[in-house]
């Protein structure tokens, strides 16, 4: 059985990742800052916030599993430009704050602006397979 870890699998790209594994046969570990809201039962959930030192931190989880995909979703990829909340809020203080140059808002209109499940099931197809 598979194991995929994941950190930052609680919104945005992290989020639709979880999503979209959770509706396969694959064990889930997701680290986190915060619950997910919809937890299989033999998903875990970790809550550690990886900004403050782990040293020496340790984690079990992988008895009955026979391979592990460690998901790091913390900006080691490079996805693109996502709709997420954040960029949301970007473009609602763009046109305030640099009037001319509306670049995060031209991405909406001009196509620019990745869905994060379309990037997700793109990173999960090249990891795991479709």
């Amino acid at each position: 059985m598979l194991n995929v870890v994941i950190t930052g699998g609680c919104s945005s790209l992290g989020g639709a990742i979880v999503d979209i594994l959770q509706r396969t046969d694959v064990l889930l570990t997701v680290i986190g800052r915060q619950s997910t809201s919809n937890k299989r039962a033999n998903d875990c959930f970790v809550e550690l916030d990886l900004s403050d030192d782990k040293s020496g931190w340790k984690y079990n989880n992988f008895k009955f599993v026979s391979k592990v995909l460690f998901i790091s979703n913390a900006g080691i990829i490079d996805p693109g430009v996502l709709n997420t909340t954040m960029q949301q809020k970007i473009r609602n203080s763009e046109s305030r704050l640099f009037p001319e140059e509306c670049i995060f808002s031209n991405l909406t209109t001009n196509g620019g602006l990745l869905e994060p499940q379309v990037t997700a099931q793109k990173i999960i197809n090249k990891m795991i397979g479709p």
